[in-house]
């Protein structure tokens, strides 16, 4: 939760919103990532996978290559987030 609501602070800086989310990644680890707003529209962006600590996790559940959550929709992050359904967040589109 620390490092998505930092780069939430660090993103509101240059006039870019962003909502900080709760879920967990693969179904059963709490985590935290952004949705973001780029020209319109809402996109996924979880920096924190990019921390060698969610290497061994990513491993065991994912390709690593692919663990980059980088402006991404919806589709794309059901397979490895899921967001607490007790919020309601924004629907994501297509990847940029």
């Amino acid at each position: 939760m620390g490092i998505s609501k930092a780069a939430a602070l660090i993103l509101r800086l240059y006039d870019i919103r962003s909502i900080v989310t709760m879920g967990k990644l693969f179904g059963q680890h709490p985590h935290s990532w952004l949705i973001v707003l780029v020209d319109g529209r809402y996109y996924h962006l979880d920096i924190a996978l990019g921390y060698p600590c969610f290497d061994e996790l990513w491993y065991r559940y994912h390709d690593l290559s692919d663990r980059y959550c980088i402006l991404k929709s919806d589709e794309w992050m059901k397979g490895t987030h899921v967001l607490d359904e007790r919020y309601v967040y924004p629907i994501c589109g297509g990847d940029l």
